[in-house]
Formats: C-alpha cells, sequence, structure tokens
C-alpha cells in the first residue's frame, strides 16, 4: 500500500522500479504527512525503545554506510576498526533514522537530525515514510551517475533515478529546504 496516494511512474523504462511494491515516500512539510500518521521528530528516544538490529543485508548495509559498523546482535554492533561490540544506544542519530525507517513503514521519520551522508544514504530505501522539513543539504547530482537506482515518491510522483529524484526536487522550487 502506497501512502501517498495515486502514483504516476515516472520512470517507466526501469523494469526493477515497477517490479517493486513499496516506495520511500518523502514529505517536504508535516501537513503533506496523512493525518492517519504518526510523525516521528526524535528518532534516538523512538529508537531506544522500539527499534533492534536485524541481521540482514539492507541493516549490515546501513551500519556500514553510515557508522562505519558491523552487526554483532539485536542489540550491539562493532565500531570501525574494533573487536569489542557497543550497544546500539552508541549508533549516530542518521544511523537510528534509517533503522527506524525501514523497520517501521508506517510512521513517518523526521531527518531533522540526519548528516548528510545518512540523507544520501536515504534515497537508497525502498520503503517507509520521511519528513524532510527541515532539510539542508548539498546533493550533487554527478555523485549519482553510476549508482541512480532509487524507490521513491514525492507528491504522488514515483522516481526510480535519483537523478530524476533531485532534478524534480529542485524544479519543484524547495529551494528553502534543500541547498544545492
Amino acid at each position: 500500500m502506497l501512502i501517498s496516494g495515486a502514483i504516476t511512474d515516472l520512470d517507466s523504462d526501469t523494469a526493477h522500479c515497477r517490479r517493486l511494491t513499496m516506495s520511500l515516500n518523502i514529505y517536504f512539510d508535516k501537513n503533506e504527512v496523512p493525518n492517519s500518521m504518526k510523525i516521528i521528530m526524535e528518532n534516538d528516544n523512538f529508537f531506544i525503545g522500539h527499534t533492534l538490529l536485524r541481521q540482514d543485508r539492507k541493516t549490515e548495509e546501513i551500519l556500514a554506510d553510515i557508522d562505519h559498523a558491523k552487526y554483532c546482535s539485536k542489540e550491539s554492533f562493532y565500531p570501525e576498526n574494533s573487536e569489542t561490540p557497543l550497544t546500539t544506544d552508541c549508533l549516530s542519530t542518521g544511523c537510528k533514522t534509517l533503522l527506524n525507517i525501514k523497520e517501521f513503514p508506517d510512521l513517518c521519520f523526521s531527518t531533522g537530525e540526519c548528516g548528510n551522508n545518512a540523507l544520501e544514504e536515504m534515497l537508497h530505501l525502498d520503503h517507509g515514510c520521511v519528513l524532510c522539513d527541515h532539510l539542508a543539504v548539498v546533493l550533487w547530482l554527478d555523485r549519482f551517475i553510476n549508482d541512480d537506482s532509487c524507490n521513491a515518491v514525492i507528491k504522488g510522483k514515483k522516481f526510480c533515478s535519483i537523478k530524476k529524484l533531485l532534478n524534480f526536487v529542485e524544479e519543484a522550487n524547495y529551494g528553502s529546504k534543500i541547498l544545492w
């Protein structure tokens, strides 16, 4: 079920995107989020009470890409260059936010506490809901030349290419939210 309503497939030539049933739903204003959906503004607090690590490919990617860490158990991870595990409360807020988004697709998570690395990695999630209400990040289009697949929805429009998504955001004049 896609929460943001009717979908316009802007990338119909991308078979991979058409196969996916869920998408990352991106909202730029609280008023865009469906009234029935709870918005989580404090990701650290939510993570501590609700989210455990799963030993799966996406969790391992998030840990490695955001915090340069490796999975240890549902409640711990190995930091970079260490064999001593740390508890998950030591993860960065950006890492916790992406894990929250991954584990709870029916909730909407604010990205206001995320760093640039988490915001960029967020575009690789294929499900969940995010509120980018105070997003201030520099995303370079040429950075995604070889790695440009995504599965995201903004204002009912589906994107399978990060470049096309970023062009849409730029053309839609979200300039007060995103710094290019």
